[in-house]
């Protein structure tokens, strides 16, 4: 399960009352912040997997239910840093 919230604290605290309530595990993080320069070749890869792979595995998991009921659309929603370069977000770079 993912979330996300304005501030750190309020996923933090929703994430584990999700966690204690459900026992599921919640992915809660946010990008890391750093300069172009300073990103390391895993954190890009992390990036891409995160933005384009999670897209790609939605979509494989969705895909033998849209044959079966011969229709679908598939939705996805991307952070706004993806198109305004956001300081030192290594995702807006992507």
């Amino acid at each position: 399960m993912a979330i996300c919230a304005r501030t750190a604290s309020a996923l933090e605290e929703a994430a584990a009352h999700i966690h204690k309530t459900t026992g599921h595990k919640v992915f809660h993080g946010g990008p890391p912040s750093n300069m172009f320069k300073n990103t390391k070749p895993e954190d890009w890869r992390s990036a891409f997997d995160q933005l384009l792979m999670s897209n790609i595995s939605f979509a494989k998991e969705t895909l033998a239910r849209m044959q079966k009921n011969k229709w679908g659309r598939l939705i996805t929603i991307t952070p706004s840093a993806v198109i305004a370069v956001d300081g030192g977000l290594v995702r807006s770079l992507l």
